[in-house]
């Protein structure tokens, strides 16, 4: 098993908090993009109903606009993982400083130089 450094153990889990909060970001911009254009598409399949426009034409309008609500319903199951997944990540960066830190703190702080060579800045 490879080892790793508290230090580095705080970057990776750092990079993880940042790479799940931007996919959250991502999805809920692309819910947000679906639904303007699920939003569009009904206001088009109104403005056809007015205009009389066939029940063929309506209806594959009508197809469109339930593709889009699909993939807005998809893309708010996406977001809301990647909202859990950031959640985690975020715990457990705040496991590993509450069970950790001060552990390594006071490693790092010790009067003893083998102590910041070894022991626990090396777990």
């Amino acid at each position: 098993m490879a080892e790793i450094s508290y230090r580095e153990l705080l970057a990776t889990i750092a990079r993880l908090v940042a790479a799940t909060n931007a996919e959250a970001q991502a999805a809920e911009q692309r819910r947000n993009r679906i639904e303007a254009k699920a939003t569009e598409t009904h206001a088009v399949l109104g403005k056809l109903t007015e205009l009389a426009f066939d029940e063929d034409t309506k209806r594959d309008v009508g197809v469109i606009a339930a593709n889009f609500v699909g993939q807005a319903r998809g893309a708010v199951t996406a977001a809301n993982a990647a909202r859990d997944l950031n959640a985690g990540a975020q715990d457990a960066a705040a496991t590993v400083q509450r069970n950790h830190g001060g552990m390594h703190s006071a490693v790092q702080n010790a009067p003893v130089a083998p102590a910041d060579r070894t022991a626990y800045t090396r777990l």
